[in-house]
């Protein structure tokens, strides 16, 4: 029995380190540029350093501020059907329900048109939003990343953590910068760009109930001061300790 015990909690140890994990499927733009296209485009002085087919994250399900506690979200571009009402915007890990929106359907790129955010996460859970509180409290500073485009027929409301998504498809692409980039996102920064530097990442969406065409550029933005949230190993022991409590109670119930 003990040994039945070790292998189930390590089984059990390994989907959670693996998470939503997986390996992305690109397909060709059924309406424009593809990704790396767009990558290129905001690249000054020649094509981005990062490919889009292979350079995105492992592990892009949730999410932490780094110490300064505000990041920016800046809107790069939206090539979607949808785009007059995708909704993006924070959600709680811990609780889907808890959601905080960003951005809403008539923002664009560009500051004057509604295409940058700023937002902090407290410890015990209060966010701001532009230097603002919002009413929705989360349970802590961890959080995932969310994209709404169910107002529309052929949308859905899509989550950076795969294993919330009912259509089980991996709608976010998120690609971190290597510091040697200089990136133009929008008209209102530097002629000459901004370098992309590693605690910035670029999120790429596909919108499309079911993976769509797969293109990932239906909605693209930038997010600085964050980093991905890889879980911690004490959390994973606690896992399979709990695993391995509720398996010996019920063994020891059964004798009873």
């Amino acid at each position: 029995m003990k040994k039945f015990l070790v292998i189930l909690a390590v089984s059990v140890l390994s989907c959670g380190l693996a998470g939503s994990a997986m390996a992305l499927s690109f397909g060709d733009s059924s309406d424009g540029k593809s990704l790396q296209q767009v990558f290129n485009e905001f690249t000054v002085g020649g094509n981005s350093s990062v490919n889009t087919l292979k350079d995105y994250l492992e592990y892009d399900e949730f999410w932490k501020q780094t110490a300064s506690m505000q990041s920016a979200v800046t809107m790069v571009v939206e090539i979607a059907g949808f785009k007059d009402t995708n909704v993006f915007g924070i959600y709680d890990a811990a609780n889907s329900n808890n959601r905080v929106e960003l951005f809403s359907g008539i923002a664009s790129p560009g500051i004057a048109n509604g295409g940058m955010a700023v937002f902090t996460i407290l410890d015990n859970g209060d966010v701001y939003v532009n230097y603002q509180k919002v009413a929705t409290t989360f349970s802590g500073a961890m959080f995932g990343f969310y994209l709404d485009s169910s107002a529309r027929n052929g949308g859905g409301l899509f989550f950076s953590d795969t294993s919330l998504n009912q259509d089980g498809f991996d709608h976010m692409a998120a690609y971190q910068g290597l510091d040697k980039d200089m990136v133009r996102l929008n008209s209102n920064a530097p002629a000459n760009g901004l370098l992309w530097t590693s605690n910035e990442y670029i999120l790429a969406w596909e919108d499309l109930y079911g993976g769509g065409d797969s293109d990932y550029q239906d909605f693209v933005a930038m997010v600085e001061s964050v980093d991905p949230a890889v879980p911690e190993p004490s959390t994973v022991l606690l896992l399979g300790a709990g695993v391995l409590g509720m398996v010996a109670f019920g063994r020891k119930y059964v004798k009873k």
